[in-house]
């Protein structure tokens, strides 16, 4: 057994306590730096929540498409249902905008609405519809003077697939500003039986004494049976 060695107790001296001071003086202002610190960050970030706040909101501005108005107007038409002018301003829109499917859409919707009204009108208001055939053809006119007198001649044929009876044809004289200066009919030769279809007859037109200034003529059939 080796006997214990019994401490000397130290008494607590001023140099001990002024060294104590100096280390609880550190922590404290550690501490208080730490707080400062703290402090000016929670300060920081609620300047910058007031900052955010207070500024203003950034929102994307949505550029019109230079169609929309076409197509406004186009949906205000078909709801009145002014289908043509609608399709009208719809077209228009798709010449400015050619990608716009709403444009497209509504343009085939006044497409629709048209053929359907058609078809709807034919059916409640049938109509016949034909081709003008006319009855003559004048071939060959030509204008010549003799012994002061001027003629006007041709050759009419009938083309009407028909028999056609007291034929008359009239001529009119023009001067250079198409202002009529006389105007003369004469019966066709062949008045007596008429004129066959597709068969063709001489015509001649006198005018004694002609007006001054003649620059144009018109012939046309006036009368027939």
């Amino acid at each position: 057994m080796y006997p214990c060695k019994q401490m000397k107790r130290r008494d607590f001296s001023t140099k001990d306590f002024f060294f104590l001071l100096i280390f609880v003086g550190l922590i404290n202002l550690g501490l208080l730096n730490l707080c400062a610190f703290s402090a000016d960050e929670k300060e920081k970030e609620k300047e910058k929540d007031n900052a955010d706040k207070s500024a203003p909101s950034k929102k994307t501005t949505v550029v019109d498409s230079p169609a929309r108005q076409f197509i406004n107007q186009g949906q205000s038409l078909l709801s009145d249902g002014r289908i043509s002018e609608a399709k009208e301003a719809l077209r228009t829109a798709i010449r400015l905008d050619p990608m716009s499917l709403e444009a497209w859409g509504l343009y085939d919707r006044a497409t629709e609405s048209l053929y359907t009204n058609r078809l709807t009108d034919e059916k409640t208001n049938p109509a016949l519809e034909g081709v003008f055939k006319p009855n003559f053809s004048i071939e060959k006119g030509e204008m010549y003077y003799s012994f002061g007198t001027l003629y006007i001649v041709g050759e009419l044929k009938n083309i009407s697939g028909t028999l056609k009876n007291e034929i008359e044809l009239s001529a009119t004289l023009y001067d250079e500003n198409r202002q009529e200066l006389r105007r003369s009919s004469t019966p066709l030769t062949l008045k007596d039986r008429g004129l066959f279809p597709n068969e063709s007859s001489l015509f001649e037109i006198p005018f004694p004494n002609p007006p001054i200034g003649i620059k144009s003529y018109r012939i046309r059939v006036s009368n027939f049976e």
